[in-house]
């Protein structure tokens, strides 16, 4: 799911549903699945954050890299409200849970 607003012409608005198809190093492949772009492949990139520099709190800048993506199930209450999903699948393919908690 989107978590910003990166290019709501092109559907890629907040709250926008999306499928990955594939992950890159610097950008992520995906299906749209909500929306009036149904079924459109569209890449999105990752963000540079990069702070101003306020001599009070930092020295110096501090720069981060960030895909503004969030995971369906990994979202917050107020996010989630009105992202019903009829189906959701999950792969792991290596056990994370201890016995009885799935």
């Amino acid at each position: 799911m989107m978590m910003r607003n990166l290019n709501p012409d092109l559907g890629l608005g907040n709250g926008t549903r999306l499928r990955i198809v594939e992950l890159k190093p610097h950008v992520i492949h995906a299906t749209i699945m909500t929306g009036e772009r149904q079924g459109q492949h569209v890449l999105i990139p990752r963000i540079v954050f990069i702070s101003d520099g306020d001599s009070r709190k930092f020295p110096f800048r501090l720069r981060r890299k960030q895909l503004p993506v969030q995971p369906a199930f990994a979202m917050t209450i107020n996010k989630a409200q009105g992202q019903t999903v009829q189906n959701l699948g999950l792969y792991l393919p290596t056990p994370c849970f201890s016995h009885g908690q799935l």
